[in-house]
């Protein structure tokens, strides 16, 4: 029973409706008076389907019947065809208290959809969030769930574009309880990394303390996730304290996963030495052959960071004998930095390209060929992104801009249009880059109108990248100043004098100045 499907005679239905609530059989009679309604708001009368609808309700033992529940979610909307819409959202709270799934779903994914469109965004992540968390064994109503789920997100979006943060942060933590916190905690690090770069700390916090409380008791791989937070939002005093704590953790994995984490904090503090005795002391005690691959890898890495090259390599390759994947994979990229191509290329070769680390391992092949066999380099590149491998998120970004970058290289502009694209439209960390590459070979090509396009959206991303703000500021007012447009020149011109890329800063510095001469 529900909305009556597409017909044309309402008049038809309704005098069949009519002859069923003179029946005197009750579930007749409670059906008669909900078709009644359907026909009745579907012809336009909203009014009398109003009234027909609480007749069906009455009709179920005064709407305590489990069926009353669902004619009040067409009685909602026929009161909300009437501007009556806290009346509308009323019954729709009533049909949310029913103990059916099917039910409770479609009014709570009705109940924020109106929330949302009356720009009541917190109203709207509760009712998605209410829905969300309805655990549903049908296919259907369970894809209704998953709808609700993916509102909250976009109710986090919209609030977060609006600047209230308070209620993003909630809308997450609903996502959160709902069954989604890696969902929720990519968002939240997304949210604190942007407001940290917008210079909003106290909005960056707010997304990362709130992450903190999404879940009650989040095991040891959430908590990493959580100090990754610290790190996004600026942090990492905070992040370094997690990790540490993580680094004693009994389990092999998770110690060494945060002992990995702990590496680039304190190489910017410029105290990587700090890491090594612990690490040594924790390679003395028994570990398995995987964890033990995993620990020879950190301490490669870090004995790299110090400067000990050779040491760095002893290392690598102790633990690359264990013939672990990510283990090889280290010691091959390591072969990578000291230009040890031949060397790197045997090693990286032994990594099955099904592996955690398969894809990544054909992209840094990839890089080995780029300038000498830029076709052996395309297949490896096209393989780390249909290949047999874990997805892996970071490689096939990196794949599609190195592509990209040997379309640039050929001067082929649809080629490299094609890889540079995806990574724009993505909306992946590396746009701006990729825009600005789009950019400088459509000045190559004498393409004024594509370059000026690519340029400016360089700059639309938002980046703070010192060397492709300088680029893009400068070429636009080059180009603008072509065009005889000298205000919008000099505007770009400044921007790129400003950028701290000293590059282009002196160029747009020397052109700003015969700007003024004139």
């Amino acid at each position: 029973m529900g909305a009556l499907l597409e017909v044309e005679d309402y008049d038809g239905v309704a005098e069949t409706a009519q002859r069923a609530v003179t029946s005197g059989d009750p579930e007749t009679v409670f059906a008669g008076y909900w078709l009644w309604g359907d026909a009745r708001r579907h012809g336009g009368d909203s009014d009398a389907a109003v009234r027909l609808y609480r007749h069906a309700i009455d009709a179920a033992d005064g709407g305590d019947d489990p069926a009353a529940a669902r004619v009040r979610i067409d009685l909602a909307r026929a009161l909300r065809d009437r501007d009556r819409r806290d009346e509308a959202s009323a019954e729709l709270e009533r049909a949310l208290r029913s103990d059916e799934p099917d039910v409770r779903l479609p009014a709570g994914n009705l109940l924020g959809a109106w929330a949302f469109e009356d720009g009541d965004l917190e109203a709207a992540a509760e009712a998605f969030g209410r829905a969300a968390a309805v655990d549903a064994e049908d296919e259907r109503v369970a894809e209704l769930a998953e709808m609700a789920a993916k509102n909250v997100i976009v109710v986090a979006n919209k609030a977060f574009s609006e600047g209230v943060h308070r209620i993003a942060v909630r809308a997450l933590a609903l996502a959160a309880r709902a069954g989604y916190p890696e969902d929720a905690l990519r968002m939240a690090g997304k949210r604190a990394a942007e407001c940290a770069g917008s210079g909003d700390r106290d909005a960056a916090m707010l997304y990362v303390e709130g992450a903190a409380a999404f879940l009650d008791d989040p095991g040891p791989d959430l908590q990493i996730q959580l100090a990754d937070l610290y790190v996004s939002a600026g942090l990492p005093e905070r992040a370094r304290a997690a990790y540490e704590r993580l680094a004693d953790h009994p389990d092999a994995e998770i110690r060494l996963v945060a002992t990995g984490r702990l590496v680039p904090l304190l190489r910017e503090a410029a105290e990587t030495e700090r890491l090594a005795p612990s690490a040594d002391r924790t390679a003395e005690q028994p570990l398995d052959p995987s964890a033990q691959a995993l620990l020879g890898s950190v301490l490669g890495m870090l004995r790299s960071e110090q400067g000990d090259e050779e040491g760095a390599l002893r290392t690598l390759r102790a633990a690359a004998e264990t013939g672990a994947p990510a283990a090889l994979f280290a010691l091959g990229q390591e072969l990578v930095e000291q230009g040890r191509m031949d060397e790197a290329r045997d090693v990286l070769a032994r990594i099955p390209e099904d592996s955690r680390v398969g894809r990544r391992t054909l992209v840094v092949l990839g890089n080995t060929h780029h300038d000498s066999d830029p076709a052996r380099a395309r297949d490896l590149y096209l393989r780390a992104l249909d290949g047999p491998g874990e997805p892996d998120a970071h490689a096939e970004s990196n794949a599609r801009m190195y592509l990209g970058s040997l379309g640039k290289q050929a001067r082929d502009w649809p080629e490299a249009l094609r890889w540079y694209q995806r990574v724009i439209d993505a909306g992946d960390e590396q746009a701006a880059l990729a825009a600005a590459h789009l950019g400088e070979l459509a000045y190559w090509l004498g393409d004024r109108g594509s370059a000026i396009r690519f340029y400016e959206l360089t700059l639309a991303t938002g980046t703070t990248q010192a060397d492709l703000v300088g680029e893009a500021a400068y070429r636009l007012g080059e180009l603008r100043h072509a065009d005889g447009d000298l205000a919008e020149a000099r505007a770009h011109l400044q921007r790129a004098a400003d950028s701290g890329d000293e590059s282009f800063a002196a160029e747009a510095r020397a052109l700003l100045s015969k700007l003024r001469a004139t």
